[in-house]
């Protein structure tokens, strides 16, 4: 547990991809609750916080960049099928809506096989 404390310690943040912060967040998951309760977390918890932001904004920031490079804007309807299990297929459609600075699609209508289930 001490590498992973001084990994997190001595991580920039910067210059660290948003995989690798992930990951040094996630080596922390799982622990006892006593140490959530200790001076330890308590003291690298603004790091974690930090890279745990850092990650995110990267995230999202990456998803616009994909949705625009595919051509797709805010506000077009796009459509999706799926294929499930036995050939079922599933049909969604919607709209590119901005949720939480972040694209997301407003389902419209979904179809699975050939029953409605939204509307």
């Amino acid at each position: 547990m001490e590498k992973q404390i001084a990994k997190i310690k001595n991580c920039d943040i910067e210059n660290t991809s948003s995989e690798e912060l992930i990951e040094l967040v996630g080596t922390m998951r799982g622990l006892s609750n006593n140490f959530y309760c200790s001076d330890e977390y308590r003291n690298i918890y603004p790091t974690l916080k930090k890279m745990t932001d850092e990650a995110v904004r990267r995230h999202k920031t990456n998803l616009e960049k994909i949705m625009f490079e595919a051509g797709i804007n805010y506000g077009d309807k796009v459509a999706c099928t799926y294929l499930g299990a036995f050939l079922a297929t599933e049909y969604y459609e919607g709209i590119v809506v901005r949720s939480k600075k972040r694209p997301r699609v407003k389902l419209l209508k979904g179809y699975a096989g050939n029953k409605k289930s939204l509307q």
